[in-house]
């Protein structure tokens, strides 16, 4: 008898709080992660697809950048073809430090599982993601003029970051950019995707100057007090070698 009370406590208790708080949890999280549904839909878990790459067919050199999650490297994919199609070699491999928490890491898959369903000229392509073993890796185009804030800042007359006398852009190169980054937006407005995060720093120059929009980390808002931001480096997880 007093387990079956018990029981029936428990049950009416969760009635209560799913009732009263339930919704509002879950409101919170789908505001606060992302506007679209069908993101917020794929939160519970990451399940491996034909996008899974193994790991000993990619090698991974210097480092190039620092994002949100970790860090970016030059890569090289041996023997790779995508599943979009494409054959690559030369690629950019993002990480995740081994010391990130479950959630984190669900969350680095979560934008490359965004990106999945992304096909168009503007957008940063995802050619494949290493779920499985430590550090989970998601390799995409390699971009290799980085981002465009610091292109731009590196042909600003006088400035200490234009090391190399770089030209200032035309006004034909303005609206060129300009109007490829419009296009990557339209697109994701044809899907009902909010990107919410759109800035030079989240858009990628290519060799032939062409600027894609890439980023897709919807959900470093939620994570924010776990990070701190060293000068001049964007936020990045504050961990010691030692994993604490």
């Amino acid at each position: 008898m007093f387990l079956v009370g018990l029981h029936g406590i428990n049950a009416l208790g969760y009635r209560h709080y799913k009732r009263h708080f339930g919704k509002k949890v879950q409101e919170y999280l789908r505001q606060t992660i992302s506007a679209n549904p069908e993101y917020f839909d794929k939160l519970d878990v990451y399940q491996t697809d034909e996008w899974e790459l193994r790991r000993e067919d990619l090698k991974m050199f210097d480092e190039i950048g620092r994002g949100t999650f970790g860090k970016v490297y030059l890569g090289e994919g041996i023997n790779l073809t995508s599943v979009c199609g494409v054959k690559f070699g030369k690629c950019a491999i993002k990480t995740i430090p081994e010391c990130a928490s479950n959630a984190e890491r669900l969350h680095f898959l979560i934008e490359a599982s965004v990106m999945k369903t992304f096909n168009t000229a503007y957008i940063v392509k995802l050619y494949g993601v290493v779920s499985e073993g430590q550090p989970v890796l998601v390799v995409m185009e390699m971009m290799d003029q980085g981002n465009l804030r610091d292109y731009l800042r590196a042909r600003r007359p006088n400035s200490e970051e234009n090391t190399n006398n770089a030209p200032l852009p035309t006004m034909i190169s303005y609206f060129k950019w300009a109007s490829q980054i419009a296009d990557g937006m339209a697109y994701l407005e044809s899907l009902k995707f909010c990107h919410r995060d759109l800035a030079a720093r989240n858009c990628m120059v290519a060799n032939d100057e062409t600027v894609k929009i890439g980023d897709f980390g919807m959900a470093r808002d939620i994570y924010y007090h776990e990070y701190y931001k060293p000068a001049g480096k964007r936020l990045m997880r504050n961990c010691s070698m030692d994993g604490t």
